[in-house]
């Protein structure tokens, strides 16, 4: 029910007379979720079938409403997105944490939806890749990658390894 709540205080504002796109589940899952947007959110353009990846790196700004592979896969392709999910449910080790909260310090987490909304009207919607390119948040989103999404040399070095042990 959290979830659902948090989404639609997202869709309210991302999906109502906005240039908005969400991708969902084929029509076979997701709760029937596709034909809720369809009925309540007429203008936003849902995409049921292609790769989530193709879809994120055409759009302006992406945003994950839980942790999952999706986050990850923003994490690697640098390109500007925000997140917000309850921590209660999706919850992850120690260290994931510690990185979520240095995102919460450079503004690309959010515990609500309501204050990732306030920040994306007030600071973000404006320039988006000024936003974006900033040093600071662009090292954290680095250091996560690094450590969640793999993306260090050091990985690389590691699995090449491991895969040239037969």
């Amino acid at each position: 029910y959290d979830y659902f709540t948090r989404e639609k205080v997202l869709f309210d504002y991302f999906c109502v007379n906005k240039q908005a796109a969400v991708k969902v589940y084929p029509e076979t899952h997701g709760w029937g979720q596709a034909d809720w947007l369809r009925a309540k959110y007429p203008a936003v353009d849902l995409l049921i079938s292609g790769r989530f990846v193709d879809y994120a790196l055409q759009s302006g700004i992406v945003i994950v409403d839980y942790n999952s592979t999706a986050f990850l896969e923003m994490l690697t392709m640098g390109r500007p997105f925000l997140a917000t999910w309850s921590r209660r449910w999706f919850r992850g080790n120690s260290l994931f944490e510690e990185f979520i909260d240095k995102l919460i310090e450079v503004g690309v987490f959010y515990e609500q939806p309501e204050a990732l909304i306030k920040s994306y009207t007030e600071i973000i919607s404006p320039d988006v890749e000024l936003w974006w390119n900033e040093s600071k948040r662009q090292h954290v989103l680095e250091e996560m990658a690094d450590h969640f999404a793999l993306t260090s040399d050091q990985t690389y070095k590691e699995w090449g390894e491991e895969f040239q042990r037969g």
